[in-house]
């Protein structure tokens, strides 16, 4: 049975107040959508996470347009569908006071019910009162991803798709409603923006925080808290509000992330908490990913059917991004990462080293060497760090450049380079190179000692060992002798190894130019050599 309605949940809402205008967006809301009769296509759907300003920027849309436009705010209840539908017309009713009597008849008969099958003769009734409406008018839904109801949702698809040209939708979401909105796409009979129109950018990021909110930021305070919040403007109002009460801003700012306490509780209140388990499940344990596929996602959760679920994700707007317009690889929001690692952690932590190590695996096979390394370094499974660089050294320098290799070799102590003597060699390169000479004989002498034969007579080894002398000795003033060596280098060393072919031409030119004679090293310096990637 029909019951009263609560008009607030049908009367436009006030204009917020400090709203930072957005005219770009605005502008794109009304391009190609008016037309002499009404409106050209009947809908426009809005649909991002929680907090990028779904609900905000339609009001905003709507301003100097109020006495056109009805406002329908949905909740949980009205996945009831006499309950939908009574609000819906109620909405529309504050446009025109007797606008859908008939429908409105037939809800107060209870023609509705689970069990009716005559909500054709409901929505024809409807639609053909909604005809005679003479201006355009403007139906708003807000928070359309309350309603689970397949029958709500077949029906306002037939409803959508037979709206006169004088009534428009837009409907706001944090998720896609199961429309056929690829059909609608093609036809052009639908608008859509999306978490990338509506997400901040760089300069609208500054005026909120500066003049919106009054805060005194550096330039590089402000890049910064943009990146890490990716423009989503929920998370930069939390932000501004930590900040108004905290004394140490560039403190703050660089520890901003999402187990931050305003972040946490609303990305845990809003989004998180409301996921089934299976899905809470999956977003923890595929967290600790920098980027993600399918067969990834299976090969760590141990299930088969990660591709689902990433179209899940993906349509239900749960801060994943993709990374490419074949849906095959995507990425966590941030600030949404950041929470999933620290639920992770607090709920699950014995599993982290299991993810990372199933992950790294992943990544070696699929020979994406340096995630491999990345997933390994993280749970300190070393020997498997140190069995990878050893065996794909060169191939990772030159694709990811020297870094990687610098802080894995760091990290490794001398039982694991005493089983891989090749990796002493090139942490005493990169010693010498970053850090000076100490060690770098110890380091020399543990290679010497435990390289075996095969080894030894390894090309890229024996140039490794003759270039790090080169650098030794030059670096002792000893510049005949580095030359020697440096040369030496340079005929050992594979023709391939564009990094380190550099590397010796550089110190081979420097050695000839500190012997006095400036000809000498032109030849080393102008010799075409391929650079490294990075």
């Amino acid at each position: 049975m029909v019951g009263n309605i609560l008009k607030i949940k049908t009367s436009v809402p006030p204009q917020g107040a400090n709203i930072l205008p957005r005219p770009c967006i605005l502008e794109s809301l009304d391009h190609g959508l008016w037309a002499a009769e009404g409106f050209t296509y009947p809908l426009t759907l809005v649909s991002a996470p929680a907090g990028f300003g779904k609900t905000t920027l339609i009001r905003s849309w709507l301003t100097g347009r109020e006495d056109r436009a009805a406002w329908y705010a949905l909740d949980e209840a009205d996945n009831k569908e006499d309950r939908f539908w009574l609000y819906l017309i109620s909405s529309l009713q504050t446009l025109k006071a007797d606008l859908g009597e008939g429908p409105m008849e037939m809800l107060r008969s209870n023609a509705l019910s689970a069990e009716s099958e005559d909500i054709e003769s409901f929505l024809v009734t409807l639609l053909n009162e909604l005809f005679a409406l003479d201006k355009p008018y403007i139906l708003v839904l807000d928070d359309y991803h309350l309603i689970e109801n397949v029958r709500i949702h077949k029906n306002m698809a037939f409803f959508i798709e037979n709206l006169p040209p004088t009534l428009h939708l837009a409907i706001t979401t944090r998720s896609d409603p199961p429309w056929p909105l690829s059909r609608w796409r093609a036809k052009r009979k639908m608008a859509e923006l999306r978490l990338d129109q509506l997400r901040f950018n760089e300069e609208e990021t500054g005026r909120l925080l500066t003049e919106t909110k009054g805060l005194a930021l550096s330039e590089a305070q402000l890049n910064t808290l943009h990146e890490k919040t990716e423009g989503w403007i929920a998370g930069l109002q939390l932000a501004a509000y930590s900040l108004t009460s905290n004394n140490n801003k560039d403190r703050f700012i660089h520890e901003f992330a999402g187990n931050q306490r305003n972040v946490f509780n609303f990305l845990s209140e809003e989004v998180f908490t409301r996921q089934p388990e299976a899905v809470r499940e999956f977003l923890m344990q595929t967290s600790i990913l920098n980027r993600f596929c399918a067969p990834l996602c299976d090969a760590i959760t141990g299930s088969n059917d990660s591709a689902e679920v990433l179209s899940a994700l993906e349509a239900a707007n749960l801060f994943v991004i993709p990374l490419d317009n074949q849906g095959i690889w995507y990425r966590y929001h941030h600030l949404f990462s950041d929470l999933l690692r620290h639920q992770l952690s607090s709920r699950q932590p014995e599993m982290i080293t299991e993810l990372h190590n199933k992950a790294g695996k992943w990544f070696f096979e699929a020979n994406e060497l340096s995630e491999a390394v990345y997933h390994f370094l993280t749970v300190k499974n070393l020997d498997k760090v140190a069995e990878i660089l050893h065996a794909n050294s060169k191939e990772i320098v030159e694709s990811e450049g020297p870094n990687l290799i610098v802080r894995c070799l760091d990290s490794f102590p001398d039982e694991i380079l005493r089983k891989y003597p090749l990796l002493a060699v090139y942490k005493a390169l990169y010693h010498l190179m970053r850090k000076g000479r100490e060690e770098v004989g110890a380091l020399l002498a543990l290679a010497e000692e435990n390289a075996d034969e095969k080894l030894k007579n390894h090309r890229e080894y024996s140039s490794i060992v003759a270039l790090v002398k080169a650098y030794h000795n030059l670096f002792s003033h000893k510049i005949p002798q580095a030359l020697e060596h440096a040369q030496e280098a340079l005929r050992l060393l594979p023709a391939d190894n564009y990094f380190l072919r550099i590397n010796i031409a550089i110190i081979s030119g420097d050695t000839q130019l500190f012997l006095g004679d400036p000809k000498l090293p032109t030849p080393f310096i102008l010799k075409p050599t391929k650079p490294a990637a990075r």
